[in-house]
């Protein structure tokens, strides 16, 4: 289920310290390497399986007041290609640094146990 890249939306600045924009925003993002992504966060967050990590360098990205934004990725369903989210953001990296994403696949079976209706 993990792809190479993801479609993020958000309300959150374009750049730390920006003003916030008038329209919903959405990008494309990188996914970084499962250890790369531990090095970076390692003093301040474990990074497991539940977690992938986004942008960094000079990507796109999530920034601040993105938090809760939805990461995502266009798929098939019933003859329609339908926005499939994959991923909550949780840390935003803002410019030069990634996000830390978390990764829903790994949280369904939980979900559906706890869905009342």
């Amino acid at each position: 289920l993990r792809h190479q890249q993801y479609i993020v939306a958000g309300w959150g600045r374009l750049k730390y310290k920006q003003d916030f924009p008038n329209i919903l925003q959405k990008a494309t993002v990188p996914v970084l390497d499962q250890s790369e992504c531990q090095e970076i966060f390692q003093i301040r967050y474990d990074i497991g399986e539940d977690v992938i990590c986004t942008g960094g360098s000079a990507n796109p990205n999530t920034c601040t007041w993105d938090n809760g934004a939805p990461l995502g990725y266009p798929s098939q369903y019933n003859d329609r290609v339908r926005f499939v989210q994959f991923g909550i953001t949780s840390i935003n990296g803002c410019e030069r640094n990634p996000s830390k994403i978390t990764f829903l696949p790994n949280y369904v079976d939980w979900i559906l146990a706890n869905l009342r209706p």
